[in-house]
C-alpha cells in the first residue's frame, strides 16, 4: 500500500501537481523480534521518531562486582547498530547512551560523545537503559545491536507503523515480568557481612544492615497499619511445607500479600526489603536454597499484582535467624518478612 501511494505522489509530483507528503508519525514497538545467546538481557521496546530510533534495554546482574561499560564511538566495544559484519561499507550508527538506572535509581541522564562510564551493580540488580540511534534509511528492514561486553541482538526486525505485530504496552509489561521471574536466584540481592557503607546511598545502608540478626521478635503483618520504618514484620499466613517453596495454605497467604499490594500502590515510593528464612533442621546449603526459593515466591506474587521488581530488594538467611522461641525447629521459621525501606 505505501509503496503505490509513493508512486501517485511521484506522478503528481511530475505532473506538477502539488501534493503535500505527510511524515510518518511516531510509534512504538512494543514487541521487539530479535535473536540473541544472552538470556539476562532483553530489548523492551523501539521508538521510531521522526529523527531517531530509540532502543530501550534491561539487564540483570549475573554475578558479583560485574563491571557494565559503556565505552565511547572508537572503542570496538562501542554501542552500536550495524546491518551486518561483512565489511567497513555496511551501515554502522553509534549510540547516545540516556536515563542509566541501576534498580530504578538514575546513574547517568545522558552519556556524552567522549565520556566512558563504568558502574558495578550487585548480582541479581536491574540496569535499564535508552540506547538512541539517529534515524535508519527507509530501506532497512533488519538491523544489529551490539551492547558493549553485555551481548548482541541479531536480526532485530525493524517494524513499520502500520505493523499488525507492534503489540501494546501491556504486552511489552507481561514479558518484563516474565523475564525477571525466569531468572530465579538472580533478584537475589547479596549483601555481603561487612560490607562498606561509606559511599552508598540511605536505601543501601538500610539493606545493608537489613542483613544483620534483629534482636526483636517481628510482630505479624495484619494490616497496612503494621508496617514500621526499617522494621522487620512476618507475612502472616504466608508459611512452606518441609523441604518446599510452595504456599502452605494458598488462599490465606495471598490474602497477607495483597496487603502489602495495597500499601505500595498507595505509597508509591515506597521500597520494601524481603527475608527469606527455612528451619534449622536438615542440610545448611539446602535450607539456604529454600530461603532464597521461599522469598522469592513472594516476590513473584508481588511482580504478578504489577509491583515494580525494582522496589522489591530480596535477601535469602538459610537457617541463620531462626525465631527466638523456635531455635531447636518449628513450622513457622519457615516463613518471609517484610521491612519497610526508610531515609533515617
Amino acid at each position: 500500500m505505501k509503496f503505490f501511494t509513493h508512486l501517485l505522489v511521484s506522478i503528481l509530483f511530475t505532473l506538477g501537481v502539488n501534493c503535500p507528503i505527510e511524515a510518518t508519525p511516531d510509534y512504538t514497538d512494543y514487541l521487539p523480534k530479535y535473536r540473541s545467546q544472552n538470556k539476562n538481557f532483553m530489548l523492551t521496546k523501539i521508538e521510531y521518531k521522526s529523527s531517531e530510533m530509540v532502543i530501550h534495554f534491561r539487564y540483570i546482574a549475573s554475578r558479583e562486582e560485574e563491571n557494565i561499560y559503556f565505552p565511547g564511538s572508537s572503542r570496538s566495544t562501542a554501542w552500536k547498530l550495524y546491518t551486518s559484519s561483512r565489511g567497513a561499507s555496511d551501515l554502522i550508527k553509534y549510540a547516545r547512551l540516556e536515563n542509566i538506572k541501576i534498580n530504578g535509581v538514575l546513574k547517568a541522564e545522558k552519556i556524552e560523545a567522549g565520556e566512558e562510564p563504568s558502574f558495578v551493580p550487585r548480582y541479581g540488580e536491574i540496569i535499564r537503559g535508552e540506547a538512541h540511534f539517529s534515524k535508519l534509511p527507509g530501506n532497512i528492514r533488519a538491523i544489529n545491536f551490539k551492547a558493549s561486553t553485555l551481548g548482541i541482538f541479531s536480526d532485530i526486525l525493524v517494524k513499520e507503523d502500520d505493523s499488525p505485530m507492534l503489540g501494546t504496552e501491556e504486552q511489552m509489561k507481561g514479558n518484563e515480568n516474565r523475564f525477571d521471574r525466569a531468572l530465579g536466584n538472580s533478584g537475589i540481592t547479596v549483601v555481603a557481612e561487612g560490607s562498606s557503607s561509606e559511599f552508598a546511598t540511605e536505601k543501601d545502608k538500610a539493606i545493608i544492615k537489613a542483613k544483620k540478626p534483629i534482636k526483636y521478635t517481628p510482630k505479624q503483618l495484619n494490616s497496612a497499619k503494621d508496617f514500621d520504618c526499617n522494621t522487620r514484620v512476618i507475612l502472616k499466613n504466608v508459611y512452606f511445607g518441609d523441604n518446599s517453596a510452595t504456599y502452605d495454605g494458598r488462599i490465606n497467604a495471598m490474602k497477607t500479600i495483597q496487603v502489602i499490594v495495597d500499601y505500595m500502590n498507595y505509597h508509591p515510593e515506597s521500597i520494601i526489603i524481603l527475608h527469606g528464612h527455612s528451619d534449622v533442621l536438615g542440610d545448611q546449603i539446602r535450607n539456604f536454597e529454600l530461603s532464597k526459593e521461599r522469598v522469592l515466591a513472594v516476590r513473584n506474587s508481588l511482580v504478578l499484582r504489577s509491583i515494580d521488581n525494582d522496589r522489591i530488594r530480596v535477601i535469602a538467611h538459610g537457617s541463620k535467624q531462626p525465631l527466638s522461641n523456635l531455635k531447636k525447629g518449628g513450622k513457622k521459621n519457615r516463613r518471609v518478612e517484610a521491612e519497610l525501606v526508610c531515609e533515617e
